[in-house]
């Protein structure tokens, strides 16, 4: 199996926090004391030592927040192509993020890429600043932009007591930064 011919998986594990979504989140009222999420490299190839380090986190336990606020997996559709804003980017187009999406992968259940999803945003235009961006549900499905899918208005969270969560995507920046972190008592309240 190569990084672009295995079955395809559309969801993918809420890492942490960073970038300019963090830089956002904190600048509207997000007080972080710690930006990761559920799992970091939990989700890994652990017969692969030379490309994964194993996991840490992914304990229930670890969970400070509490499992109703806080997040494990979300939608990542459309993966191995770029999508920004439900427009397919042409991997020839000259655009690198897409060249390099298409050239490595990242979208397959078996891939060695589906371990981490950090989310840093995208501009709102789903191209990325450099450091991120702003938006973080359905801008961009590139790794890091945050979550995606080809609903109208948001996706699809898990969270880590079992419910799902349909998260619009114009949702303040602060609390989906709370939702993503799974310690700091920073518990977003409704959303």
């Amino acid at each position: 199996m190569t990084l672009t011919d295995g079955g395809p998986l559309d969801y993918t594990v809420t890492t942490g926090v960073r970038g300019d979504f963090a830089t956002k989140a904190i600048a509207e009222g997000w007080v972080p004391t710690d930006r990761t999420g559920w799992a970091t490299w939990d989700v890994s190839a652990l017969d692969v030592p030379a490309v994964s380090d194993g996991g840490e986190g992914g304990r229930i336990r670890d969970i400070s927040d509490g499992t109703s606020n806080t997040t494990m997996i979300c939608e990542l559709a459309g993966l191995n192509s770029l999508w920004r804003i439900r427009t397919l980017i042409d991997p020839l187009s000259g655009d690198p993020e897409a060249a390099a999406m298409f050239a490595i992968g990242g979208g397959n259940w078996a891939d060695f890429m589906q371990g981490e999803n950090w989310f840093e945003g995208r501009r709102a235009d789903g191209t990325d600043s450099g450091n991120g961006g702003e938006c973080v549900i359905n801008c961009s499905n590139a790794r890091g932009a945050g979550a995606y899918s080809f609903h109208e208005g948001g996706a699809f969270f898990l969270f880590a007591d079992g419910s799902v969560h349909f998260i619009n995507q114009n949702i303040a920046a602060p609390t989906m930064a709370s939702l993503i972190s799974r310690t700091g008592d920073d518990v977003p309240g409704e959303f």
